[in-house]
């Protein structure tokens, strides 16, 4: 399951429910839980937190899940191809996962 689900507030709601499905999904093959360590932000957020400017974590329909280790960091790009997910991006210490379509797919690009 999801460890925080209040970063899951503000999240389009299909988006929303495909997190939570992924979640259960990566619990059940994985055996651990999602810690998300961003969702939806807000335009004042993103610049803070250096985001790009057209960031899909603006329209509800991003988040980052954090990794602890390179073994976590496998399962959660295998997890998140065998599930359906296009869009990955791999950080040092997160996941990034998203659903907007205006953007290419399907893709993995490096997320600092």
């Amino acid at each position: 399951m999801i460890e925080n689900p209040d970063k899951l507030q503000g999240l389009q709601p299909h988006f929303r429910e495909w997190v939570l499905e992924f979640a259960r999904f990566v619990e059940r093959n994985y055996g651990f839980n999602l810690f998300i360590t961003s969702g939806y932000r807000s335009e004042e957020e993103n610049r803070r937190v250096g985001g790009v400017p057209n960031s899909a974590h603006l329209k509800g329909l991003a988040v980052d899940i954090r990794i602890r280790s390179g073994k976590e960091r496998f399962y959660l790009i295998d997890a998140a191809i065998r599930f359906g997910f296009k869009r990955i991006g791999v950080g040092w210490f997160h996941i990034h996962l998203d659903m907007d379509f205006s953007k290419p797919y399907p893709t993995i690009f490096p997320d600092t």
